[in-house]
C-alpha cells in the first residue's frame, strides 16, 4: 500500500506532464446553444451600448437643377452599421459611401424643391436626420442631344459665369479705285472678340463676291464690279454678338483685254506690253506676310502681292504635315489659308504670267496653343474640367507710325507669372532682333495697358512681335504686326535697353548711320568720373552691342563718340 506522500508525488508529475497551453478554445456557430439575437451590450458585465445620435446633414441647402450634389452626416454618439439615404420628394440617390462614424451620398435633383434624409442604425438603436433643400437654375450646360437643354448658343466664356466679349471689326481695307471686271481683295480683322461667321455683301454697284476665306479673327473676300462705283458690307457674328462695317468704293476702266477663241489673235503667249514692241514688265513678288509662329491645327492666312508686273497664276507649296485649304487670287495678289498639323517648315509661292515668274518663301515654326473646340461629338467625356490658364491673355496689340518713331501698344486682360515683355523687330518678317523690354504686372486679374516707342524704326515696312517671358523663363510669342514708316530718323541715334535695368547687364543698339564706324563708349558716374571706357567697331545694318560691366546701382551718363559726333544717354541701374 502506497503512502499518501507517494500519491501526491505522482499526481504532481502527471500535472507537469500535461501539454503547455492546452486549454480548450470555443468557436461559435448555429448550434452553439446561444440565440441569434442582436447583442446590445457594450461588454459582458452588463454595460449598455450608446444610443446613436447624428449631426445635422452638411451640404448645399440650395442645389442646382439637373446637377449632382454631395451631402454628408457624422455619428455624434454610438456606432452605426448601416446608413440609408433617401429623398422623399424630388431627388435621386446616385451613390453613397459609409463608415462606422460618417456617411456621404451624391444626390441628383430635378426642377423642384426636395428633402434629403438619412437613417443610421446598428440593430439596437437608430437615428434620422433631415435637410430641406431648394432648387435653382445655375445655367450649367452639359452638352448632348438628351441633356435636357435646348440647342441654344452658349454666350459665356466659362462655366463660372464669365461673359463673352462683344465683337468689334476693324475698317474694311481694299482697292479704291478698283478695275472694272477684275476681282479685288477686301479684308477686315476682328479687333475684339471672336467670330464664327462672316458674310460679305455688295450693297450697291451690282458687284459680286466670288469667294472668301475666314478665320475666327479675320476674313478676306474677292469682289468684282462690272462697271460702276459701289459699296461693300461685312457682317460678323458668333451667335451672341455681331458687328458690321461698310466701305464705299470707286471703279475705273483699266483697259483690260478679255480675249477668246474668236478674237482674231493666235493662241501664243504675248510677252510685249503693246503692239509696237514694248517689253512687258518683269514679274516680282514682295515678301510673304503671315504668322511665323502659327498654332498647330488652326488655319492661318498668308498673303503675297506683286511689286511689279501682273500674275495669272499663284501656286502655294507647304511642308509635310501641313495643308492648304483655300486660296484667293487676283492679278496682283494671292491669299492662302494654311493649317499646320504638328510640324514646322517652309511655305513657298510661285507667281507666273507665262513670260516671267518669281518665288518667295517663309520659314514658320508651329506651336501648341491648347485650343479646345467642343461639341457633342468632340471625343471628350463629360467629366470635371480643370482649367489650364495661359500666362497672359492678350486683348489687343497695335502698331502706329509717328513722325519720327513707331508706337506699339498692347492690352492684357489677365496675367499669371508674367515677368516681362521683350519687343522684337524684323525687316523681312523672318529674322527678329530685340529692341526693348517692358516689365510685366506679374499676376493680375485686371486690364493692364502697355506701350513702347521704337525711336529707330526701319524706313519702309517693319515687323514687330511680343515675346512674353514668365518668371520661370518660359515664353510665348504674340502674332506679328507690320507697319510702314516713312518719317524722319535721327541719323546718329543710339538706344540703351532695358533702361532702367536690374543689375549691370544692358544692350546698346545703333542704327544704320553708325555702320562701319569705330565708336568709343564712355560711362561716367554723377560726379563725372569715367567708370568704363571702350572702343569697338559697329558692324551690320542694325548693330546690337551687349554690355556686362560691374556697375553699382545708380545713375550714369553713357557717351558715344563718332568722329565729331557725340551722343549722350542716361542709364539707371537698380
Amino acid at each position: 500500500m502506497k503512502s499518501r506522500a507517494s500519491v501526491h508525488y505522482w499526481l504532481l508529475v502527471a500535472f507537469l506532464c500535461l501539454p503547455l497551453f492546452s486549454f480548450a478554445q470555443y468557436t461559435g456557430g448555429s448550434a452553439d446553444g446561444f440565440s441569434n439575437g442582436t447583442f446590445c451590450g457594450s461588454n459582458l458585465t452588463g454595460g449598455s451600448l450608446s444610443v446613436i445620435s447624428l449631426s445635422t446633414i452638411s451640404g448645399e441647402a440650395t442645389f442646382c437643377f439637373n446637377s449632382g450634389q454631395n451631402y454628408s452626416v457624422n455619428v455624434l454618439s454610438g456606432i452605426a452599421t448601416s446608413f440609408v439615404w433617401s429623398s422623399p420628394s424630388g431627388g435621386t440617390v446616385f451613390a453613397s459611401q459609409n463608415g462606422a462614424a460618417s456617411s456621404v451620398a451624391s444626390f441628383g435633383f430635378g426642377i423642384a424643391n426636395a428633402t434629403v434624409q438619412v437613417t443610421a442604425t446598428n440593430g439596437c438603436s437608430s437615428a434620422t436626420a433631415l435637410l430641406a433643400v431648394t432648387g435653382t437654375n445655375c445655367n450649367i450646360t452639359l452638352g448632348g442631344s438628351a441633356d435636357g437643354f435646348s440647342n441654344g448658343t452658349f454666350c459665356g466664356t466659362n462655366l463660372a459665369g464669365g461673359a463673352l466679349g462683344p465683337i468689334t471689326l476693324s475698317a474694311i481695307t481694299g482697292a479704291s479705285p478698283y478695275c472694272f471686271n477684275l476681282g479685288q481683295n477686301y479684308s477686315a480683322t476682328v479687333v475684339s472678340g471672336l467670330a464664327t461667321s462672316f458674310v460679305w455683301k455688295v450693297t450697291s454697284g451690282g458687284g459680286t463676291a466670288s469667294s472668301s476665306v475666314s478665320t475666327t479673327i479675320s476674313s478676306i473676300a474677292s469682289i468684282r464690279f462690272p462697271g460702276a462705283s459701289g459699296s461693300i458690307q461685312l457682317d460678323a457674328t458668333n451667335g451672341c454678338f455681331s458687328d458690321s462695317k461698310s466701305i464705299a468704293v470707286t471703279g475705273q476702266s483699266c483697259d483690260n483685254a478679255l480675249g477668246g477663241n474668236d478674237d482674231g489673235f493666235s493662241n501664243v503667249t504675248f510677252c510685249g506690253s503693246n503692239l509696237t514692241g514694248g517689253a512687258i514688265t518683269p514679274l516680282t513678288l514682295g515678301a510673304i506676310s503671315g504668322n511665323t509662329t502659327p498654332c498647330f491645327d488652326l488655319g492661318d492666312n498668308y498673303s503675297v502681292i506683286t511689286t511689279t508686273g501682273n500674275a495669272n497664276s499663284f501656286v502655294w507649296t507647304v511642308p509635310t504635315g501641313a495643308s492648304q485649304t483655300s486660296a484667293i487670287n487676283t492679278f496682283t495678289s494671292s491669299l492662302s489659308t494654311i493649317t499646320f498639323g504638328g510640324s514646322s517648315g517652309t511655305i513657298s509661292v510661285i507667281a507666273s504670267n507665262s513670260c516671267y515668274s518669281d518665288t518667295k518663301s517663309l520659314l514658320v515654326s508651329g506651336v501648341n496653343c491648347l485650343v479646345a473646340r467642343g461639341g457633342v461629338n468632340d471625343g471628350f467625356a463629360m467629366a470635371q474640367v480643370i482649367d489650364v490658364p495661359l500666362p497672359v491673355t492678350l486683348i489687343s496689340f497695335t502698331a502706329k507710325a509717328l513722325e519720327n518713331a513707331i508706337e506699339l501698344k498692347w492690352v492684357t486682360e489677365t496675367e499669371i507669372n508674367n515677368d516681362y515683355f521683350e519687343i522684337e523687330q524684323s525687316k523681312d518678317g523672318r529674322v527678329f532682333s530685340p529692341v526693348g523690354k517692358v516689365t510685366g504686372a506679374g499676376n493680375s486679374k485686371t486690364v493692364q495697358n502697355y506701350s513702347f516707342v521704337d525711336k529707330q524704326p526701319y524706313q519702309g515696312i517693319s515687323y514687330y512681335r511680343l515675346k512674353q517671358v514668365d518668371f520661370d523663363k518660359h515664353f510665348e510669342y504674340s502674332s506679328t504686326l507690320s507697319v510702314e514708316y516713312n518719317g524722319t530718323t535721327d541719323n546718329f541715334n543710339v538706344l540703351i535697353y532695358p533702361n532702367p535695368t536690374v543689375g549691370s547687364t544692358f544692350n546698346v543698339r545703333f542704327n544704320t548711320s553708325w555702320e562701319g564706324s569705330d565708336v568709343t563708349m564712355d560711362i561716367k558716374d554723377i560726379t563725372g568720373k569715367t567708370i568704363f571706357k571702350k572702343t569697338f567697331n559697329v558692324t551690320g545694318s542694325l548693330f546690337i552691342k551687349p554690355i556686362d560691366e560691374s556697375l553699382k546701382p545708380g545713375v550714369y551718363l553713357v557717351i558715344f563718340y563718332h568722329a565729331e559726333k557725340k551722343v549722350i544717354n542716361r542709364l539707371v541701374i537698380q
